[in-house]
């Protein structure tokens, strides 16, 4: 008796809507091997379909990411350098002597000779810094429109990855 209320067209009441019913089928306890096979192909073709989606989805993520991360790599390195040929022409052009401002020989005429400043390769302490820093407030800009590129692609992707797995 029981077993054949659980198989019949059944009717759910609830006491606020009295007057509506709700037909509802119950789902058979044995399935067929047909039903099975049915199940198991749409759940495994419709996994291989999110897949294929997320493969694309994340292509579409890590390849244009990798192209940025390889620019700034380049980036990087090209400002280290720049750094080391700025370092090397500062101490190139600094002699270490306390009496560095002073003629070595009385034979010297200071009209003629060239001051440090007027070489165009030679750089100041502080015009250094400042190019360093320069440089370091670059690479903080550039790091942090990668940081707001890689929240840009990660968040909605997480989305997808979270939405992807609900589904399987």
């Amino acid at each position: 008796m029981e077993r054949a209320s659980r198989d019949e067209n059944s009717y759910i009441s609830l006491p606020e809507h009295a007057s509506s019913f709700t037909h509802t089928k119950l789902v058979p306890e044995i399935y067929t091997k047909d039903e099975i096979n049915e199940m198991f192909y749409g759940v495994y073709g419709a996994q291989g379909k999110n897949e294929g989606d997320f493969q694309m989805k994340l292509d579409s993520v890590y390849y244009p990411m990798n192209d940025i991360i390889s620019w700034l790599t380049t980036f990087m390195e090209e400002m280290r350098q720049d750094i080391a040929k700025i370092q090397h022409a500062a101490d190139r052009h600094q002699p270490a002597s306390i009496d560095r401002h002073h003629s070595t020989s009385i034979d010297d005429d200071p009209k003629n000779s060239h001051s440090m400043k007027s070489q165009p390769d030679f750089h100041t302490k502080a015009e250094i810094d400042q190019l360093v820093e320069e440089i370091y407030r670059t690479l903080e800009t550039t790091e942090d429109r990668l940081d707001r590129i890689c929240d840009d692609i990660y968040f909605p992707m997480d989305l997808s990855m979270n939405a992807l797995t609900s589904k399987i």
